[in-house]
Order: structure tokens, then C-alpha cells, then sequence
């Protein structure tokens, strides 16, 4: 009886209950009550909405990515020196890495044996762009609109056609960070010079969505493009 009723109300955007499509005790009473060729009268509720936050991640990452209204990078970076251990920068805020962390990273490099100045710049861009795959700027992302009946069962496509109608969130993109060039000294007992650029960024493209119930967090996952 109660899956015939629950058939019946599909689509209408009423329910049995609030919180249950299923029958409360003054609802089976009235049915109890019927007669057999008669008409039963049972009251019914309607559909309450609920919302799906979104949750962005990065295909293959342990953490989701995390939203800020910074124009630069304040995630935290970490460059191991030449020979593994820790260096000048290490977790440090990106925007808080002065060119002096730099210079020392690749100072280290360049003195050590086997590697070069180079490698010591090849680490510190690295640094920056992993971190930068971590954080995305949040101005204009709305991650509570994806709304539908509370507890409804909803698929990976549905999810998919959403956010793809949503340019906000199809695509997203890091704050802006450093890359770093080296230009050694004429006198090679001097430190040479660091140049920077800092209007780098990481574009994220949505790619798919997991399967879930309107009411609970949905996870979406995103690639990058560079």
C-alpha cells in the first residue's frame, strides 16, 4: 500500500511525511478505517527542497581543494633542498616567500654536487605550482545551488549536467603565484640574480561528479591543464 502511494505521489511534488516517504500512525489509522470500494482520505505534505553543497577536488587528491578571495597564493609551499632535507621554505605562505628563500634554494643547488642552479629553480617552480593546485579563487562560485527534493537520489550526470551549465563552476581557477628565473653572477664567488614573474595561474576543467541524495555534500572533481 505504501509503495502504491508513494507511486502515485511521484511527480506530483508531494510527499507523505516531511522528513520520510513513509506512513505515520494517523495515516494507517484512516486507511485501517476505510471500506473496501470506499474512498480514504490521508494527509500529505510538500516536497521540501534540499541543497547538495558542492565540494571541489582534484582528480587524485587526498584533500578538496580549498576557496579563497586572495588574488595571490597563500598556500603553503615546501622545497627540499638538494640533498632532501628542509630549506628557507618550507610550508611557508606562498605570498609570504621572499626572493631571498629563493636565492638560498638555488644557492644550495648550485653548490652541491651533482646538481645545478637550475635544478635549484626547477624545484622552487615546482613548489608553487603544486601548491597552487590545492587553492581556487572563490569570487562568484556559488557552491549551494544544486537543490532538488530532500533526500532524492540523484546520478553522476545529473550532477554533470548541472555544473556544466554553470560556467562559475566548470571551470575554475587558482590565485595568481611566482615562477622564478635564475641569472648567474660575471663573478662567479657572487650570488647571481633572481627574476620573477607573477601573474601564473592553474585553470581547473570539471570533469565529473559522484553519485548522491539532494541534502548531503557532493563531491565534484576537476583536472588541470597544466
Amino acid at each position: 500500500m505504501e509503495s502504491q502511494i508513494n507511486s502515485a505521489l511521484s511527480g506530483t511534488n508531494f510527499q507523505l511525511n516531511t522528513n520520510s516517504n513513509t506512513l505515520n500512525s494517523t495515516q494507517m489509522d484512516a486507511i485501517a478505517r476505510g471500506t473496501y470500494g470506499g474512498q480514504v482520505y490521508i494527509n500529505v505534505v510538500p516536497v521540501s527542497n534540499a541543497t547538495s553543497p558542492i565540494v571541489p577536488r582534484l582528480v587524485g587528491a587526498s584533500q578538496a581543494l580549498k576557496g579563497t578571495d586572495s588574488a595571490s597564493l597563500t598556500a603553503p609551499v615546501t622545497v627540499a633542498g638538494p640533498d632532501g632535507k628542509a630549506t628557507a621554505i618550507n610550508g611557508t605562505p606562498a605570498d609570504k616567500v621572499t626572493t631571498a628563500d629563493v636565492l638560498g634554494v638555488i644557492t644550495a643547488y648550485a653548490a652541491y654536487t651533482g646538481k645545478t642552479a637550475q635544478d635549484g629553480v626547477n624545484a622552487v617552480n615546482t613548489a608553487f605550482k603544486t601548491a597552487a593546485k590545492t587553492q581556487y579563487l572563490n569570487t562568484n562560485v556559488n557552491l549551494n545551488g544544486y537543490t532538488g527534493a530532500s533526500g532524492a537520489s540523484f546520478g553522476t550526470f545529473d550532477i554533470g549536467g548541472y555544473i556544466s551549465n554553470q560556467p562559475n563552476l566548470k571551470f575554475l581557477k587558482s590565485p595568481s603565484f611566482n615562477s622564478y628565473s635564475y641569472t648567474p653572477n660575471s663573478d662567479p664567488t657572487k650570488p647571481g640574480t633572481v627574476d620573477t614573474s607573477t601573474d601564473n595561474s592553474i585553470s581547473f576543467v570539471f570533469l565529473y561528479g559522484d553519485n548522491g541524495k539532494f541534502g548531503s555534500p557532493v563531491n565534484v572533481y576537476y583536472y588541470t591543464l597544466d
